[in-house]
């Protein structure tokens, strides 16, 4: 049953092959390491990098680090450690996952449609580069000659006007000019990057046995997945290739949480999972097949049947194909796999 990738290998070439897919040199390491710690605060288990505060078998103390959020587990509890950065002040957050949402400006859903919005969202789709203006009008505004340089410098001026109009003076602008081209500096925090780099995270501690670690990193990357990647601008050819890419990550995310859940007995979580996993691969056999075992795991042989055959219905419309297998055809091990990243189908 394949419902990951194979091995973390895959995402570390990803890494080596395109680097802004992980966070960049500049943001990789803005998102938190986790510490597991037991009832009385003495650390379980911690990922690398986290240094001899989080040792384990080290009790946590109040003056140990700032920095930290608590997460709710099960059995245990979790801490993710953030690590330090630049004043919250200084910084552009922006939500991708999602329609397009500038953190602390209520009035960004004003002009993000328009064309400092799309400018904005072409530059996030090639961050960590500079994109000369012409590259810029013909991506934005195609061969119509009436985008020319000189609307690529108002248009920047424009964008510049509005995010900056909410931040302290001294902050460095998120917006940089490198020889007719732009750019967005350091200072530009993009949820996608914090997302990606929770997934491969996940998906290393699951692969080296750290199942309350991965849950915390696969659960935070799935709560930070409102949807596609710049959803509000479905036709836009420059952001296919990263959406595709981050929708793929958040279904790998939902394969390994079932994974998780499903070795740990706990059927309705994984429901919840595959249930969601389903939706963003409605033709995939593996994880539908999946999702039937653990519907009748748990005795909901109605919802089951019902989703069996609106399944079968849709692959024999689109592909004139069928599934391969009846509900009878379902045992024990189709709900109950091994806990370990298998490969995954589409």
């Amino acid at each position: 049953m394949r419902v990951m990738r194979s091995t973390t290998a895959h995402y570390e070439e990803s890494v080596a092959l395109e680097p802004w897919d992980y966070g960049g040199p500049e943001h990789v390491n803005r998102a938190p390491l986790v510490a597991i710690v037991d009832a009385e605060d003495v650390i379980v288990a911690a990922e690398d990098g986290l240094g001899e505060p989080f040792a384990p078998g080290r009790r946590l103390t109040s003056t140990d680090t700032p920095q930290i959020t608590r997460v709710a587990l099960s059995v245990a509890g979790a801490l993710l450690v953030h690590p330090p950065s630049e004043p919250e002040e200084a910084l552009v957050r922006v939500r991708t996952l999602g329609c397009t949402d500038l953190e602390g400006d209520n009035a960004c859903g004003r002009w993000l449609g328009q064309r400092p919005g799309s400018l904005l969202k072409y530059l996030i789709c090639r961050r960590y580069s500079v994109v000369h203006s012409q590259h810029i009008a013909e991506a934005l505004w195609g061969h119509g000659g009436f985008a020319t340089s000189g609307t690529v410098r108002q248009c920047v001026h424009d964008l510049r006007q509005k995010v900056e109009a909410g931040r302290p003076d001294g902050c460095p602008q998120f917006l940089v000019t490198r020889q007719s081209g732009y750019g967005l500096n350091h200072s530009v925090v993009v949820d996608a990057d914090d997302f990606a780099v929770h997934v491969r995270r996940g998906v290393a501690a699951l692969g080296r046995g750290q199942k309350e670690i991965a849950t915390v990193h696969l659960r935070q990357a799935i709560s930070m997945y409102r949807g596609d990647f710049l959803s509000d601008e479905p036709q836009a050819d420059w952001a296919h290739h990263e959406r595709e890419r981050l929708r793929e990550h958040a279904e790998d995310a939902l394969g390994a949480l079932a994974l998780i859940y499903m070795a740990a007995d706990n059927a309705a979580a994984a429901t919840v999972c595959l249930r969601r996993l389903t939706e963003m691969r409605p033709y995939d056999v593996d994880a539908h097949r999946r999702l039937f075992a653990v519907l009748l795991r748990q005795g909901r042989h109605s919802h089951a049947a019902r989703h069996y055959l609106s399944f079968c219905a849709r692959l024999s419309r689109a592909l004139s194909t069928s599934p391969g297998f009846t509900l009878a055809d379902l045992g024990p091990r189709d709900g109950a796999p091994a806990l370990q990243p298998v490969g995954s189908s589409n």
